[in-house]
């Protein structure tokens, strides 16, 4: 791997405010419900329930909710990385949980009992950046923070720099969190980030028309999966129909979502916002079309997902979609619910 000079640096957090978004988002016309599961369920369910959930976990916070209320025992855990969710999950303690595809692929390589079976959203990463830097060539000699070198966000930014200016040389300068990275950028540190749209409102908010998204990674690279919902094998082999019923309170949440009232109104339970910077954020997210409605993720993008790790990233070759993914319970809730 053709690695360009990497930089570490220590920075101090801030506080920063969220930011302007696109404009807003007229009401689409109503989707179709999505039947709830049986009423007073029973039986328990180890769930990853992020504690410090971003609106990208809305819909996951509000499928537990709607686990709960069908009579569901929900034990939480939370986890600081994908590597110790994995490792639980791997050990028998969750059932459920969303992480790195690369980091939850790698173990099911090595023989973890995890399997992936719905997709989370589309690839939230994204290059902020000064607003002088328009093109790809523009990186060239430019620091841009990212997490790790090892992370999916680096190979992510390797692969487009080699598709697209190959003799540009950016400098990836380590800075792990978001609000990290955010403060650098907005420090003038560094001159671009990787990062998501929660922090990219956050950006513009702070610093209106001094950066912008240089690269929206779901354009460059469409379908690649950053995260998925994955399930301990075991407990998908024992327990089908209360897997089906967490993946369908999961759709009939997104698809609930679509309407930009709904999304404001979670968006202020679930992550905490204000309301008027939950309205931004709400309408940010409606005009990427963030969340899957119509049930499109396959096989075949699990094995696009694994053919880019397996090439930028840190996956070994030989792995396959039918390896790491069981899409059945997926497929059949979305023959009872419809596509949309």
């Amino acid at each position: 791997m053709n690695r360009t000079l990497i930089l570490a640096l220590t920075l101090v957090s801030v506080l920063v405010a969220a930011c302007a978004a696109p404009p807003p988002v007229a009401p689409k016309t109503p989707l179709t419900a999505v039947p709830e599961a049986s009423p007073r369920q029973s039986g328990t369910m180890r769930l990853d329930v992020p504690a410090d959930a971003d609106v990208a976990d809305v819909p996951w916070l509000m499928a537990v909710d709607s686990l709960k209320e069908q009579g569901y025992t929900i034990e939480v855990m939370s986890f600081a990385d994908s590597a110790i969710g994995a490792a639980a999950m791997a050990q028998g303690d969750l059932d459920i949980g969303c992480f790195s595809n690369q980091v939850a692929w790698a173990a099911t390589g090595k023989g973890a009992p995890i399997l992936t079976v719905m997709d989370r959203s589309a690839n939230p990463q994204m290059i902020i950046s000064t607003k002088d830097m328009q093109t790809c060539a523009d990186l060239d000699g430019r620091s841009v923070a990212v997490s790790s070198v090892s992370a999916v966000s680096a190979a992510m930014l390797e692969a487009y720099v080699k598709t697209n200016c190959p003799d540009a040389r950016p400098q990836m300068v380590i800075v792990s969190g978001g609000s990290n990275r955010t403060a650098a950028l907005l420090s003038g540190a560094v001159d671009a980030a990787m990062q998501d749209i929660d922090d990219m409102i956050k950006i513009q908010r702070e610093q209106p028309g001094e950066f912008h998204p240089l690269v929206v990674f779901a354009l460059e690279f469409p379908g690649l999966q950053v995260q998925s919902f994955m399930a301990r094998s075991g407990f998908a082999e024992q327990h089908p129909e209360m897997l089906k019923d967490a993946i369908r309170a999961l759709f009939a949440a997104r698809r609930n979502l679509q309407d930009p009232q709904a999304l404001r109104e979670a968006i202020i339970k679930h992550a905490g916002l204000e309301p008027d910077k939950a309205q931004e954020t709400a309408d940010a997210y409606l005009a990427r079309q963030f969340w899957d409605l119509s049930g499109s993720f396959s096989l075949e993008s699990v094995q696009a997902t694994l053919d880019f790790l397996q090439e930028y990233g840190s996956l070994p070759p030989g792995l396959k979609a039918e390896d790491v993914a069981d899409l059945s319970y997926y497929e059949a809730v979305l023959d009872e619910i419809g596509r949309q």
